[in-house]
């Protein structure tokens, strides 16, 4: 777009070729505070796209401006929206003032008004769209959502004027909230004849918590949908068959007990109701209601995804990993006890919810007994993760655990695998250099898989100098394409460089 104006065309071309961080900062500053409304809303559209790729790690470099910005786009709300022209479409700056309000807006009443009146106001979808979005976050924002904005929300949603996907993402700006007013909307918007609406609410209706309440609405609603439905539809119905285990499903406790415990874990009616069942599957005499209880706890669609407050399940960690460890002090179970997971099903349950995370160097003789009775390369594959805590926890690193990691990726009976893969991670990030020795034997070696892993962290460590004769002559045995691409990265170009072919 050009701006006619000599001082903003500088300033735009300064934020798009950055000379500076200083001038940077000026250029953008120069456009936000301009009178020219297009210069603003590309001001306030670098602001909203720096601040999005936050998610990816790093920083905004414009955050210092955040309270401007704010104040901008308030004042950009407060006009009618902008006409738009041959560059532009109607309340183009309207679309840009809402979408930093997505991460701007604050718990006021001020900001929830500015949007729901730019909602109102809007001819353009997609004006209307950044207006949910910031609907969405504002209607958060607070100690509760704002009644005027959830209203217009409520009004778009069975604004029949719209098209039904611009009501179905009207109501997913409420997606966040549980309130009886948010319920209520959801309960009516089920009953539209609009199947994609009904779907969108059944979605929202099928949540946990509020599963509780309307589960009887929403199997109601998923049993007169076709049945080869997919999209969201299939998530409903996930949402109805809620969340087995990881490595037990289709299989249950023999107790009855036990079973209506597991069923109240998946579908509780009160947090207390929760937390009781789920203890009492910990605390059995039953292999699997054990399992399945680890499996919930360790699990993000477990036990705190169907908890009001998922902060009440952190008091029992203690005991869950006494248990876990208890579990691993335990003969693997047999293959018939969890069909879909063969032997070991038990230790896999414990393992995972020990993992690195809550792994110490005293469970090193845990690690060294279940890698010795593994009977599958998952089990294998969770042991070795929790063998990266113990040796990362330690001070001193205990040499028996890093002689099993070196025994199982020179076991020729064992085909080169993510537990061997991640055994290379373990070993290389724990030892470092003294892990050399066995990343050098691995080059040597004659599995190109493993060659390519040991080579990467080799490189990765910074001793592709020290060894780079080798590195490279292995390299250069693989041809054109490397054998594997270790978390992503070219091993070939790091080692021969990009025009190697």
């Amino acid at each position: 777009m050009i701006l006619n104006d000599e001082e903003l065309e500088r300033a735009l071309a300064e934020l798009r070729n950055p000379t500076g961080t200083d001038a940077f900062l000026r250029a953008f500053s120069t456009l936000l505070h301009s009178d020219n409304t297009a210069a603003v809303g590309m001001a306030l559209d670098d602001y909203q796209h720096a601040e999005a790729l936050t998610r990816f790690g790093g920083r905004n470099p414009l955050e210092s401006f955040a309270n401007e910005v704010l104040i901008v786009a308030r004042d950009l709300l407060r006009r009618p929206p902008a006409p738009g022209d041959e560059d532009t479409k109607p309340g183009a700056d309207h679309a840009s003032a809402l979408n930093v309000m997505t991460n701007l807006a604050e718990a006021e009443a001020e900001d929830a008004d500015l949007i729901a009146d730019a909602i109102e106001g809007a001819t353009d979808v997609n004006v209307r769209s950044a207006g949910f979005r910031a609907a969405a976050a504002a209607l958060t924002a607070g100690s509760g959502p704002n009644p005027r904005l959830l209203a217009v929300i409520s009004a778009m949603v069975f604004d029949e004027t719209l098209d039904v996907a611009e009501r179905r993402e009207a109501l997913s700006a409420v997606d966040m909230i549980d309130t009886p007013e948010v319920d209520d909307l959801l309960v009516r918007a089920s009953e539209s004849s609009e199947l994609d609406l009904q779907i969108g609410a059944a979605l929202q209706l099928s949540m946990p918590i509020r599963l509780r309440t309307h589960r009887e609405r929403v199997e109601r609603l998923a049993a007169s949908w076709p049945t080869d439905m997919g999209g969201y539809a299939s998530i409903v119905r996930e949402q109805l068959a809620g969340f087995h285990s990881i490595y037990w499903t289709g299989v249950e406790p023999d107790d009855p007990k036990l079973r209506k415990a597991h069923w109240e874990l998946m579908f509780p009616t009160s947090d207390e109701t929760c937390l009781q069942a789920f203890l009492t599957l910990l605390r059995s005499d039953d292999m699997v209601a054990v399992g399945v209880a680890l499996d919930h706890y360790g699990h993000w669609e477990g036990l705190r995804r169907v908890l009001d407050d998922e902060t009440s399940a952190e008091r029992y960690l203690p005991e869950v990993l006494d248990r876990a460890r208890e579990v691993l002090r335990q003969p693997p179970s047999p293959p018939e006890l969890s069909p879909n997971r063969g032997a070991g099903a038990n230790h896999l349950s414990a393992l995972n919810m020990i993992g690195a995370r809550h792994a110490e160097p005293s469970d090193a003789d845990l690690v060294l007994d279940v890698l010795e009775q593994a009977a599958t390369d998952a089990v294998r594959h969770e042991a070795v993760s929790m063998a990266y805590g113990v040796l990362d926890e330690a001070e001193v690193k205990d040499q028996r655990v890093a002689d099993a990691l070196s025994d199982l990726l020179f076991d020729p009976s064992i085909r080169f695998n993510l537990a061997k893969e991640k055994a290379i991670r373990v070993l290389a990030d724990a030892l470092g250099p003294e892990a050399d020795g066995l990343l050098l034997r691995l080059v040597r070696g004659d599995d190109a898989k493993a060659q390519a892993h040991a080579a990467w962290y080799l490189v990765r460590s910074g001793r592709l100098d020290k060894y780079r004769d080798l590195l490279v002559e292995v390299a250069e045995s693989w041809g054109d394409c490397p054998p594997a691409h270790p978390h992503g990265h070219e091993v070939i170009e790091r080692l021969l460089g990009k025009l190697h072919s």
